[in-house]
């Protein structure tokens, strides 16, 4: 017998999550070991720029000290020299020297390139103090997220150990417990109480997602499970019902259950002539064939395997699609994610997302109004009210009016905005 529960989208997220952070995969786990080793990154950069400061300030107060000592020594010996007493020489030769001159430039210029020198020591020495204190950060990081792994690594084997209770039907903890660990955790209490309930009572919905799970890391297909499940099943023999019957709960079905007649076969007319287009999830049967319960039966199951295999597939497509351009498609509502997945039309969403991306709106814009996503008026509504003096920010803050508007609407408000001799750009969104 084929018995499957229908999970909820929210139910299946949820799942994912917890999942995730049970394994070497853990979000959690990476995202540490990420900032970790931008930590080690920065503390071998500092101490690389710290060894060259110090070098630099070294050499350039070594070069002051010397300036400092050779101007002094240079003024006294010109201040000493009469050119008169060496004319001849210096005329016959043609020699250019004038220690009077010579010795106005000293003045005027040791001091201005000692200044300058000194004004880069000093700058030296405050970017070898920032860079000290990143360092100094680096290090601090590099612990903190040391000791915050280890003690995920203990959270992480002591919710393994909850989720085995569980899978194993011996589940002898309180749900205070397991809501206190799943809040160490990136869940919020809400979440971490869905969740204990998932595992205080796994009949409901854990079972079935474990069960899904290892089925999914086995390396099987979901086709090929399935055939397996009705090849033990239907093992080639007409089915009786009073000695067999097939139950199949899916989500397309709401989890009615269906119950093969007690006949051998049957013609199409016993199916009470139902329309079949391509989006029903009834069989497709040509008129008078007859087909025998087991037949039948695997083809329900194959359609159905077919359409969650549809499903799943652009399912899957969008989700690559939202983590492609950076987006968490946790941080959507999980209806609002669900009307997504219905509407979910790549090239709409690809260039919604491109277009807020070519303008720098950010795409939180997206996540707290998931109706933009499959708006196919976004850029010619964001283009309209640009071209009327708005900026990116303030349409990112009110995004509301590319919801309450369609692109004729939008272009009628701001026609009557006009009208009223005000300037579109000069009147809130707010208030359109």
């Amino acid at each position: 017998m084929i018995e499957r529960k229908m999970l909820s989208l929210e139910t299946t997220a949820l799942l994912d999550k917890l999942y995730n952070f049970r394994g070497e995969d853990s979000t959690i786990l990476i995202e540490m070991d990420r900032k970790r080793q931008s930590a080690l990154e920065s503390k071998e950069r500092t101490s690389k720029e710290k060894s060259e400061l110090q070098t630099k300030i070294a050499d350039l107060e070594a070069e002051n000290n010397e300036l400092n000592k050779q101007g002094e020594q240079l003024g006294i010996v010109l201040a000493g020299i009469n050119r008169d007493d060496f004319k001849t020489v210096l005329d016959r030769l043609d020699i250019d020297f004038e220690p009077t001159l010579i010795k106005e430039t000293l003045d005027k210029k040791l001091p201005e390139t000692i200044n300058k020198i000194s004004d880069e020591i000093n700058e030296a020495k405050d970017k070898l103090k920032d860079v000290e204190e990143e360092a100094s950060l680096a290090e601090t990081t590099i612990e903190e997220i040391s000791l915050k792994r280890d003690a995920e690594i203990v959270n992480q084997k002591r919710l393994n150990e909850y989720f085995d209770m569980a899978l194993t039907g011996d589940i002898n903890i309180t749900r205070d417990q397991i809501i206190d660990l799943l809040q160490q955790f990136d869940l919020d209490r809400e979440e971490a109480r869905e969740a204990a309930k998932l595992l205080m009572f796994p009949e409901d919905a854990l079972f079935e997602y474990d069960r899904r799970y290892n089925e999914d890391t086995s390396g099987k297909s979901i086709k090929e499970v399935i055939k397996e499940a009705n090849d033990n099943v239907l093992d080639d023999e007409p089915v009786k019902v009073e000695e067999e019957k097939i139950v199949i709960e899916e989500p397309v079905f709401a989890n009615e259950e269906y119950e093969l007649e007690n006949t051998n076969s049957f013609s199409v007319e016993d199916l009470n002539d139902t329309d079949v287009n391509e989006d029903s999830d009834v069989i497709v049967l040509d008129e008078n064939d007859e087909v025998n319960d087991s037949d039948l039966a695997q083809t329900i199951t194959l359609e159905l395997e077919k359409k969650e295999l549809d499903r799943e597939n652009s399912k899957q497509s969008m989700r690559d699609l939202l983590n492609d351009a950076g987006i968490d498609y946790l941080d959507i509502d999980q209806f609002a994610l669900e009307e997504l997945e219905s509407k979910f039309d790549e090239a709409t969403f690809k260039n919604n997302i491109n277009t807020l991306k070519d303008l720098g709106i950010d795409l939180d814009i997206l996540t707290e109004n998931p109706v933009l996503f499959y708006d196919s008026e976004l850029k010619d509504k964001i283009d309209l009210l640009m071209n009327n003096g708005k900026e990116t920010l303030d349409i990112y803050f009110n995004a509301r009016v590319l919801i309450k508007y369609s692109y004729d609407e939008l272009k009628e408000a701001i026609d009557r905005i006009k009208e009223k001799g005000l300037e579109p750009r000069e009147v809130p969104l707010m208030a359109y």
